[in-house]
């Protein structure tokens, strides 16, 4: 199965936390065999550890080993780019979902996922309002 992960998912993989068994449970269940993410995810993934530092959830060596091992096994996901065109859908998404709190890094992850969508066969969000949007979609 071809999966894509925004980052709310995506961090759960590499931090336990409310959540992170549902996921730990889909891929013992299922045989993921390519993992798409956003470029953005990268950025995110890293203010998410830094934000966990600063709420004092977790240390700074923990969070530093995270983000470390992220980076090492960034080569097991298909990382799409953002390009002009992801970034002129992100737009045009507003005019469909901004009314209803369309933000702007998630539609950016929404625009990615519809990029790739005829490649896969699930999109994973933990964020309810983006796995909405990426349902309406679809």
């Amino acid at each position: 199965m071809k999966i894509y992960l925004d980052t709310s998912t995506l961090f759960k993989l590499y931090h336990q936390e409310v959540g992170s068994q549902a996921i730990d449970d889909f891929f013992a269940k299922n045989t993921i065999t390519r993992i798409y993410i956003s470029e953005i995810a990268k950025i995110e993934f890293i203010s998410t550890v830094w934000k966990k530092i600063r709420m004092a959830e977790i240390s700074k060596d923990n969070g530093l080993a995270i983000i470390t091992l992220f980076k090492v096994d960034l080569k097991k996901y298909t990382v799409i780019p953002i390009e002009r065109p992801i970034i002129k859908l992100a737009e045009e998404l507003f005019s469909k979902y901004g009314y209803g709190g369309l933000r702007t890094l998630d539609s950016i992850q929404l625009a990615t996922a519809i990029a790739v969508k005829d490649q896969i066969q699930l999109f994973k969000s933990d964020d309810k309002l983006l796995a909405d949007f990426f349902n309406q979609e679809f």
